[in-house]
């Protein structure tokens, strides 16, 4: 169990639900570890009201799970639920990038630049933890210049349960160093303001890092790669951006 801060009165749902979500998606829990809802509350000097709100919260953002007569457990992930993500993700985040476009300024081109060279730093320290964060940091941007409140919580969600996976198991980044130069293609896409060439460079991104989070699953799990033609799925870009 995480060593969680008390919490102060004021915001006091909201300061619960973010230290237990952190806890979740920096991999303190392992997927299918249990939640004890009075201990957290112990550790956090608050009642269990509180945290019962927070581990609702949670739930439906699907990094936790409650079991009638069990308890709450941290969510776990199959191979079939990465490629459910992985196809959900697509759509939702073309669409953010080609709300967004129309609002990025020079300043978050800037910050996007930024973000990958804090990714690259981190990988080649083997800082996990940041390189996901910033990672995070990177997509979060876009789905905030998309000014879209409603698609904004659901992606958000949607990575939170990403993170989960990436944190707990460390299948995806195998070579952390990797993981910011795959975003560089997306910042070029957002400099040229060519929102098909920018939706088709997200949707190949996305499909790239599930593919290899598909794969590291089965293989974990020991059964044979799936092929999986997601080709199909992409939209058709420019200078290559998808197959």
């Amino acid at each position: 169990m995480p060593r969680f801060q008390r919490v102060k009165a004021n915001n006091l749902r909201d300061n619960v639900v973010a230290q237990l979500r952190q806890a979740i998606i920096n991999g303190e829990f392992q997927p299918g570890d249990h939640l004890a809802e009075t201990e957290v509350a112990s550790q956090m000097g608050v009642s269990r009201g509180p945290v019962r709100e927070a581990i609702q919260n949670l739930e439906s953002e699907g990094l936790v799970m409650t079991i009638p007569n069990r308890g709450t457990y941290v969510a776990t992930f199959s191979a079939e639920d990465i490629h459910e993500l992985t196809s959900l993700r697509s759509v939702l985040e073309a669409l953010a990038v080609r709300l967004a476009l129309p609002n990025m300024t020079d300043e978050d081109v800037a910050e996007l630049e930024r973000l990958v060279k804090e990714m690259a730093r981190a990988g080649r320290q083997g800082d996990l933890k940041t390189v996901v964060q910033r990672d995070l940091d990177f997509h979060e941007l876009i789905f905030k210049k998309a000014r879209h409140r409603r698609l904004y919580g659901v992606l958000r969600g949607l990575h939170f349960q990403i993170r989960l996976f990436i944190s707990a198991s460390s299948l995806l980044y195998t070579s952390q160093e990797s993981v910011a130069e795959t975003h560089i293609p997306i910042i070029e896409a957002v400099k040229r303001r060519d929102q098909a060439y920018a939706e088709a460079t997200v949707v190949r991104h996305i499909y790239d890092v599930g593919e290899q989070m598909e794969q590291a699953l089965r293989e974990k799990d020991g059964a044979a790669p799936k092929r999986r033609t997601t080709r199909g799925h992409r939209a058709s870009g420019r200078d290559g951006a998808a197959g």
